[in-house]
């Protein structure tokens, strides 16, 4: 979808990310090398596929027990269509 937004800014004369900011949600290898880069969140949905395999599989055995909240572990990934890439630059300094 994040691919899109940038396809139509571009179509609309916007810049990103002078004139709009795009994140993107899954981290695909696609971002790294968009223009401008895409600046994404990475997570595992292997770790949540199997974390919601278990609470159904949960669930199903006992229909009564107290819901389970799950926080899946998730990164940042910062680049260009963010605004935030040479702040990213010069941390890495």
């Amino acid at each position: 979808m994040a691919f899109g937004v940038l396809e139509a800014a571009q179509l609309a004369g916007k810049r990103v990310p002078d004139d709009l900011l795009v994140a993107a949600f899954d981290d695909v290898a696609e971002a790294r090398y968009s223009t401008p880069s895409l600046t994404s969140v990475a997570s595992s949905g292997e770790l949540a596929g199997r974390e919601a395999a278990r609470l159904l599989l949960r669930r199903l055995a006992e229909p009564y027990a107290e819901p389970e909240r799950i926080l899946v572990p998730s990164t940042l990934i910062p680049r260009a269509s963010c605004g935030c890439a040479a702040i990213t630059s010069q941390s890495r300094n």
